[in-house]
């Protein structure tokens, strides 16, 4: 079981830094180009305003050094009667991605998360925003990676012939076993 585990913990790290490359890449770039990822869906909520059908967007996009994602609920801007004539497209999902040369005028927030009620051409749309530094996901994603390393590295400076593989204790002495952890080493000292 120990090399399952083993195995499943080097395939996270792999993962985590092919993460951080891509994040790092999103934030250089971020500073260039704005990039968002939507996905539209029609939905009928308990509490809608109009009774009827709403837009509901995820937006996946970054700004200049930060991440955001945005969840947009509400008509958009159809008048009632358009909105009703709308074709039902119920739990059918739009994808569509765009990109854009990055504003310097967009603000940029450390964290924050934002709330709105709002009309917009006649109808109550709602946005709820949550805006992260590229710097704290790709500390996030790098956790893991810097982790393995410092493992790797201790276990190195630890694999001496003379020494315990698990805690590094001196194990001259005592060479069938470690009188610390109790481990047995794989070669003994001779």
């Amino acid at each position: 079981m120990q090399g399952f585990w083993s195995r499943w913990f080097s395939f996270a790290v792999l993962l985590s830094l092919l993460a951080l490359v891509a994040t790092t890449a999103f934030w250089i770039s971020s500073y260039w180009w704005t990039a968002y990822v939507v996905a539209r869906t029609m939905h009928r909520f308990a509490d809608s305003p109009l009774g009827l059908d709403e837009q509901v967007q995820y937006v996946l996009g970054d700004s200049p050094g930060e991440l955001i994602v945005l969840r947009r609920r509400g008509t958009f801007g159809f008048p009632s009667s358009e909105l009703a004539a709308l074709p039902r497209q119920r739990g059918q999902w739009k994808w569509s991605v765009s990109a854009y040369p990055a504003s310097v005028a967009h603000p940029s927030r450390w964290f924050g998360h934002d709330h709105h009620r709002f009309f917009h051409q006649g109808s109550l749309d709602a946005l709820d925003s949550f805006q992260i530094p590229y710097w704290v996901v790709a500390i996030l994603f790098g956790l893991l990676p810097f982790t393995y390393t410092a493992q790797a590295a201790r276990r190195r400076r630890t694999s001496n012939a003379n020494r315990c593989g698990k805690c590094g204790y001196d194990l001259r002495a005592t060479p069938l076993r470690c009188p610390e952890c109790g481990t047995i080493p794989t070669k003994t000292a001779g």
